[in-house]
């Protein structure tokens, strides 16, 4: 029986070890839920695409999905999905995006924004619009 005992004791150890570990995930935030130099740092940013901040956490990363800069007679961009995904030292960020002349819709994602949790550094980023690559806009670092 104390033999029993010493291996669930030990078997949990072993698990509450291993799930110590760094996984990659994310989380959508409001604007509201952003510290205020992103914030800040963010609302500097006029061009539409996706846009990154290194704050001052080591292992996590913010991207601000823009496509409310609309001029007059052009659709708006808005996005449906963002996900994250590694292969090897390469990070992947994939979002969808659809494209309306609605531009008061209140329900569609013209701004989005989201908590990048890194599970390790990552030599490369790439970005992904549905399905296509397409190049990174800004990239702002803290001091």
């Amino acid at each position: 029986m104390r033999f029993l005992w010493i291996a669930l004791i030990v078997t949990i150890l072993i698990l509450s070890g291993c799930q110590s570990e760094k996984e990659l995930s994310v989380e959508k935030l409001n604007e509201a839920d952003l510290d205020e130099t992103i914030r800040d740092s963010f609302g500097h940013v006029d061009e539409n695409g996706a846009h990154l901040f290194y704050g001052n956490e080591k292992d996590v990363l913010y991207v601000y999905l823009n496509g409310s800069n609309v001029q007059q007679g052009e659709t708006a961009t808005y996005f449906t999905q963002f996900e994250v995904d590694s292969n090897g030292d390469t990070l992947n960020l994939r979002y969808n995006s659809d494209h309306t002349e609605d531009y008061g819709d209140e329900s569609l994602d013209y701004e989005a924004f989201y908590k990048v949790s890194l599970d390790q550094e990552y030599d490369t980023i790439l970005v992904f619009e549905n399905g296509e690559e397409v190049p990174l806009g800004t990239v702002i670092a803290s001091k």
